[in-house]
C-alpha cells in the first residue's frame, strides 16, 4: 500500500518547459495553435524586451530571437494562451544580460498584462542568472573544477552588482529550472524535486528537467513504463525548432504529442501546476502504528484527490470518507484536512512508512529540518513548550526559520544532489564527444555544432 502524489484517475504527469530561443512568431503561433488543439497545456517561456546587452560576463559573440511581449501581436496570442490554461513565465527580461531594473520591470509587465508565473527559466549564460555555472558548486574543490570549464560569470545572487535581484527572486519566483536528465521519468531521477538548497537561498526551489527529442520520450513503452512508477515528466524543449519551414509539424512529433495528449492515465499540466502538487506530497507522511496505518498532512494547506494504491481490497476502513476504484484496486480520499490525519485499518502496510516514537497517545516523526507531532487522542495534548495540540489533529515544529518559511521537512541528500550534478555532466559530455559541442563556453554558443538539432537530444 502506497500514497500516489497524482489526483484521480492520473497514473503520471507531462509538463513541458519551453525555452524561446531563436524563435519567429510564425513557428511559435504553429506549434501552440496546434497544443490548443489537443488541449495540452506548457510552459512556455518569453522574453519581454529588446537586449541592450549581449549575453555572457564576459559577452559572448551570439545573437538570439523571439518574438517579446512588448510586441501587441504577441502579447494578445500570450493572453489567448494563458486563457486556455498555457503558463507564460520568463526567459528574463531580454535574451541579453538584464539590469535589477529591467528584471522588476519584465515581472510588473508581466503581472499587469498576463498573469504572474511562479516558474522561471534562466537563460544561456546571462549575467543575472542566479547560482550558475561555476556558483553551482557545493564545495571550493567542486567550485575550482566547474572554473576550469567556464570563464563565463552570473552576478544573480550578489548584492551590490547591477544584476543582483536574488531578494525579488526570493519574494517573486518559487521554481526554477535547473540540472537536466534523458530520462523521460524526471521525478525518478530528482525524486526530492521540487527541492531547496540551503546554501542558495535567494532560490526558493528548484527542479530538474529531461532533454530528449519528443518522438523518442513519447513512445507507448515509455509512457507505460511512467505510468507503471507512477512519474512526472518535465520537458525541457524548444518546440518552436518541430516547425517546419513549410509551415507544418514534424510528422513523428506531432504524432508523438497527439498520443500522450489522448492518453488518459497522463495529467498534462504546466510547470508550476505539478511542482505545487509535489511540494504538498512532500508533507504528506505516512506510518504503520498499533495494527492501523495512518496518513499526515503536515501541510498548512488541505490536500484533494488522495490516491491510495492497495495489494488487496479486502476489510479496508477509514475514518474519512472514500471510495474505493477496483479496477485500479485504489483507495481515493476526496479532500485530507491541514495539520490533520486520516487512520487506515487495513491488512496492508504502506510501504513508504516513516519511522516514530509514541508515548501515551502522542505520536512523533522526525526530519532533518522539522519535527511531526500527531496527536491521536480526543483531548489536548501540551508540549514542552506549552504549546498545545488539538484533539486528533498535527503539529509541526521546524527546526529553522527557513524550513518554516518553505514547510520543508526534509533536505535533499548530498547523494541525491551529486546524482544530479553527475547526470548533468554526462549530457554535456556527450555533446562534447558525439554532437560537436566546442569544450570553450566563449565558442559553443557561437557554433554549436549539432547541438541545437533535436533530433539528436
Amino acid at each position: 500500500m502506497k500514497v500516489i502524489w497524482l489526483p484521480e484517475p492520473y497514473e503520471a504527469a507531462i509538463a513541458i518547459s519551453d525555452d524561446p530561443d531563436i524563435c519567429d512568431f510564425h513557428a511559435f503561433k504553429t506549434m501552440y495553435d496546434f497544443l490548443m488543439k489537443i488541449d495540452f497545456p506548457t510552459t512556455r517561456a518569453m522574453w519581454v524586451y529588446k537586449n541592450r546587452e549581449p549575453t555572457g560576463s564576459p559577452p559572448l559573440d551570439c545573437i538570439f530571437y523571439s518574438p517579446l511581449l512588448t510586441d501587441s501581436e504577441c502579447l494578445d496570442y500570450c493572453r489567448l494562451l494563458n486563457s486556455k490554461g498555457f503558463e507564460i513565465c520568463l526567459h528574463g527580461a531580454s535574451c541579453g544580460n538584464n539590469t535589477r531594473e529591467m528584471m522588476e520591470n519584465a515581472f510588473d509587465f508581466l503581472k499587469r498584462e498576463i498573469r504572474a508565473s511562479s516558474v522561471y527559466i534562466c537563460h544561456s549564460k546571462n549575467a543575472e542568472n542566479l547560482y550558475w555555472d561555476a556558483h553551482t558548486a557545493n564545495s571550493n574543490f567542486e567550485r575550482r573544477i566547474l572554473e576550469l570549464y567556464t570563464k563565463n560569470t552570473c552576478y544573480g545572487e550578489v548584492p551590490g552588482s547591477k544584476y543582483f535581484w536574488g531578494d525579488l527572486c526570493r519574494k517573486t519566483i518559487r521554481y526554477i529550472r535547473l540540472y537536466r536528465t534523458r530520462m523521460l521519468n524526471t521525478l525518478s531521477f530528482n525524486p526530492s524535486m521540487p527541492y531547496h538548497d540551503f546554501s542558495k537561498p535567494f532560490v526558493n526551489f528548484w527542479f530538474s528537467a529531461t532533454k530528449g527529442h519528443i518522438p523518442r520520450l513519447f513512445t507507448k513503452t515509455n509512457l507505460d513504463f511512467l505510468c507503471k512508477q507512477n512519474g512526472a515528466g518535465i520537458l525541457y524543449q524548444y518546440l518552436h525548432k518541430y516547425v517546419l519551414k513549410d509551415g507544418t509539424i514534424l510528422k513523428e512529433v506531432r504524432e508523438a504529442l497527439e498520443m500522450a495528449a489522448n492518453d488518459s492515465r497522463l495529467l498534462k499540466q504546466p510547470v508550476s501546476v505539478i511542482m505545487d502538487r509535489l511540494k504538498l506530497f512532500q508533507n504528506i507522511v505516512t506510518i504503520n502504528y498499533n495494527g492501523k496505518a495512518y496518513i499526515i498532512n503536515a501541510n498548512k494547506n488541505p490536500v484533494g484527490s488522495l490516491q491510495i494504491k492497495l495489494d488487496t481490497l479486502d476489510e479496508f476502513h477509514a475514518d474519512s470518507f472514500f471510495k474505493i476504484d477496483k479496477v485500479r484496486k485504489t483507495a481515493v480520499f476526496e479532500t485530507i484536512n491541514p495539520l490533520s490525519f486520516i487512520s487506515i485499518k487495513t491488512s496492508d502496510k504502506f510501504t513508504n512508512s516513516k519511522k516514530y516514537k509514541i508515548k501515551d497517545g502522542l505520536i512523533t516523526i522526525n526530519f532533518s529540518k522539522a519535527t511531526i507531532f500527531v496527536n491521536t487522542l480526543p483531548k489536548a495534548i501540551s508540549l514542552n513548550n506549552s504549546n498545545k495540540i488539538p484533539p486528533e489533529s498535527v503539529y509541526v515544529e521546524y527546526k529553522t526559520p527557513e524550513a518554516q518559511r518553505l514547510e520543508i521537512l526534509q533536505e535533499i541528500y548530498p547523494w541525491e544532489l551529486y546524482k544530479l550534478k553527475a547526470g548533468q555532466a554526462s549530457i554535456l559530455l556527450r555533446e562534447h564527444l558525439f554532437l560537436g559541442r566546442k569544450f570553450s563556453t566563449e565558442k559553443y554558443l557561437e557554433t554549436p555544432g549539432k547541438i541545437e538539432d533535436l533530433s539528436n537530444w
